[in-house]
This record gives structure tokens, C-alpha cells and sequence, in this order.
């Protein structure tokens, strides 16, 4: 009778240690991912203070094409990419060409569907979107598709076509998608110091030269698993406070 009270016993305490290392599996885990987001929000942080600091005293940023960097904080590199919102399609204020193009050529939506979407932008009070929130609860869109807008639009930039010489290339292949070296030769020609470029490559008629006063900034932070996550705020100068800049909206984005 002793043996099966010994095997039961032996079971018991296999099981038990069984759990209890996974239980500090499970806790080293939580532990990491807590120090993980510590970590993050510090480097997020660190991110925006550089880059409105880089805003406020080198004026040429706020008329440059998209910016790319990166941040090293003790062991870390942040990376950062910024945009001027002029760059951008405006959600609000788009002409109704531009924002078919957009939807027809980002989503895949069908011309009925596109023109929905315009009527019912044309009902609400503009602007017809405060934040991307408000397009995601007003258009019906599902989130996978605002998802995928985000690289284009903006409901910050204020106009009703796009700066060519600030769009980020996402939009200046949407804007032309037919040639590809067209639009890098564009891109490199607006990089360079002194260059004018030739318009006629990206060959919109939706390009206009007025700048925004908000900008887009993607913080991209080394997850645990090596790939970057990027987190995007809407950034524009606080009015009430001189030196002082202020968030106007924000999202996760897809890793890269």
C-alpha cells in the first residue's frame, strides 16, 4: 500500500514544481514586458522633445521633405521619421478627386462607395474629422482600412491638395503610380541643396505649395523580439504657450 502513496506523492510534487516553474516563466516574462514599456514611454519622450526642439530652432525643417534619424539613449537607438502634414491628403479638405483617388487606389473602394464617403463628408460641419478617431466612429470604415490610409492622410494638413516636396514617397507613388523612376528621380532632385525639381515627373494636378503648420512623427522603439514598433503623434505649435508644442492626435501603427 506504501508504493502507490509514494508514486501519488512523487506525481503530486512533479506537478507542482511543474507549475511553479512555469509560474516564473510567466512572471519573468510580465517582468520584461513591464521594463519593456517603462523603457518605451522614455524613449518616446525623448523622441519628441528632441524633434520639437530640432523644429523650433531650425526653421528649414518645417519646409523640408520627410526627415529620417535616429536617437541613441544609453543602449538604444530610437529611430524617427517626420513629415510636414502639407504632404499629406487632408481628410477634411481635399478636393473630392483627391480623396476618390485615395480611397479608389489605397482601400480598393468601388466608385459608389467613394461617393458615399464624399456625401457624407459634405453633410457633417467642417472640419468633418477632429482626429483619426472621428474618421474611424463617421466614415464606417473598418479599422484594417484606416490602417492602411494612414501613410497617406492626415485630417491636420489644412488644404485641398497635397506639397509635393514634402510628401513622404508613399504619396508621390499614389500620386504616381505608373512610373516608379520618375518618382525617385523627384525625390532625389528635392533632397538636394539648391536643385529645383521637375514637376512634370510626378505630373499631379493636385499639387499645391502651401506648407501646414502640424507635422507627423513616427517614433520607432526596438521591441523585445528585434522588430521596431513605430508609434505616430500629430504634432503643432501650442499657440497658447510661445516654445511650446503640443500633441494633437495619435496611433500605433503596423511594424516594421
Amino acid at each position: 500500500m506504501a508504493l502507490p502513496v509514494v508514486l501519488w506523492t512523487v506525481a503530486a510534487l512533479s506537478l507542482l514544481l511543474g507549475n511553479l516553474v512555469q509560474f516564473s516563466r510567466v512572471e519573468s516574462q510580465m517582468t520584461a514586458e513591464l521594463l519593456y514599456r517603462q523603457k518605451s514611454q522614455v524613449d518616446h519622450r525623448a523622441a519628441l522633445i528632441y524633434v520639437t526642439q530640432a523644429l523650433m530652432s531650425d526653421r528649414r525643417l518645417q519646409q523640408h521633405p520627410p526627415v529620417e534619424g535616429q536617437l541613441s539613449l544609453d543602449d538604444r537607438v530610437i529611430r524617427f521619421r517626420l513629415v510636414n502634414a502639407a504632404g499629406l491628403i487632408d481628410m477634411n479638405y481635399g478636393d473630392d478627386m483627391l480623396l476618390s483617388l485615395l480611397l479608389s487606389r489605397a482601400l480598393g473602394w468601388t466608385p459608389p462607395r467613394v461617393q458615399s464617403f464624399l456625401e457624407q463628408r459634405r453633410r457633417l460641419p467642417a472640419p468633418a474629422f477632429a482626429s483619426w478617431e472621428d474618421v474611424y466612429q463617421r466614415s464606417g470604415m473598418a479599422r484594417s482600412e484606416l490602417d492602411r490610409l494612414l501613410p497617406y492622410a492626415t485630417v491636420q494638413g489644412g488644404a485641398s491638395g497635397v506639397n509635393v516636396l514634402l510628401a513622404p514617397l508613399d504619396v508621390l507613388h499614389l500620386l504616381r503610380p505608373d512610373n516608379a523612376r520618375a518618382v525617385q528621380s523627384f525625390d532625389e532632385a528635392r533632397n538636394k541643396p539648391g536643385a529645383l525639381p521637375d514637376f512634370t515627373l510626378i505630373n499631379s494636378p493636385h499639387h499645391q505649395t502651401v506648407s501646414a503648420g502640424a507635422f507627423r512623427l513616427d517614433v520607432g522603439v526596438a521591441a523585445p523580439d528585434g522588430r521596431v514598433q513605430y508609434h505616430r503623434y500629430w504634432l503643432a505649435p501650442d499657440n497658447r504657450r510661445s516654445a511650446k508644442w503640443q500633441v494633437l492626435d495619435q496611433q500605433n501603427i503596423p511594424d516594421t
